[in-house]
C-alpha cells in the first residue's frame, strides 16, 4: 500500500536537516562562530524514533516485525524522550498524526511485533475487547487459567438444579466453588456458552 512504502522511505531515507539537533527533537541548534554543533547540551545520546524503526524493523514478510526489545506481551517497545513506548503506537502516530492517551493502536493482524502501518487500526478499550472475541483469542471457560471448573461439571451443575430442584448452597458442596459461583452459573451469568447450550437440548 502507498502508506506503508511512504513510512518505509521515511524511516529508511531518514536525515536530520541542517540546523536542527541530531537526535531528532527537532530544537534550532545555537549558532556558533568557530564550531558546527550536532546536538543540544544532554542530547549526544539520543537517536531519533525514525534511525530506530529504521534499524530494528524487518520489512521482509507481509508484516513488518520487530526485531528489538519485546514487552511481555510480544509487543516491540523503543525508549523515547525517557519513556517506554510500543512501537507499533510511535509508528501509527508517525503515519497518521498524535492520538489522545485513551485511543488503543490494535493490530489486523493479530501479531504484536508487526510495526505495518496498514495493519493497524484505531480502537478503544471496548473495541479491543470485541476484536479479542469476534477473533477468538479470549480464554473463556475451561480455557480460561483461572478456571475451577470443566465444561461437564458446569452441564451437570445446571442438571442437577432443573431437574433435582437442588439450590446453589448444596451443590456447592459437591463442586471446588463457592454457593455464589454456582448460582451465577444457574442463572447463566457466567459459562453463558454452557447455560446456552444446555437450555437448547
Amino acid at each position: 500500500m502507498r502508506i506503508d512504502e511512504g513510512f518505509r522511505r521515511h524511516i529508511v531515507g531518514f536525515s536530520i536537516p541542517a540546523g536542527l539537533c541530531n537526535c531528532g527533537c527537532g530544537s534550532l541548534l545555537p549558532q556558533r562562530k568557530y564550531r558546527v554543533l550536532r546536538f543540544l547540551d544532554g542530547h549526544q545520546s539520543r537517536k531519533p524514533l525514525a534511525a530506530w524503526l529504521a534499524k530494528y524493523i524487518d520489512f521482509s514478510g507481509d508484516c513488518w516485525e520487530w526485531r528489538g526489545h519485546r514487552w511481555e506481551q510480544g509487543y516491540g517497545c523503543v525508549w523515547q524522550n525517557r519513556k517506554r513506548i510500543k512501537v507499533h503506537r510511535a509508528v501509527f502516530e508517525m503515519v497518521f498524526g498524535s492520538i489522545p492517551k485513551s485511543v488503543m493502536v490494535l493490530h489486523q493482524c493479530d501479531n504484536p511485533p508487526c510495526a505495518r502501518p496498514s495493519h493497524l487500526f484505531r480502537g478503544d478499550a471496548l473495541s479491543n475487547v470485541l476484536d479479542c472475541i469476534r477473533k477468538g483469542r479470549r480464554a473463556n471457560g475451561e480455557r480460561h487459567p483461572k478456571a475451577k471448573l470443566t465444561e461437564e461439571q458446569v452441564e451437570k451443575i445446571i442438571r442437577l438444579n432443573r431437574s433435582a430442584g437442588l439450590r446453589p448452597w448444596s451443590i456447592a458442596k459437591l463442586f471446588p466453588v463457592r454457593p455464589y459461583a454456582i448460582e451465577m452459573i444457574i442463572k447463566g451469568e457466567s459459562w453463558k456458552h454452557v447455560y446456552q447450550r444446555v437450555g437448547n437440548s
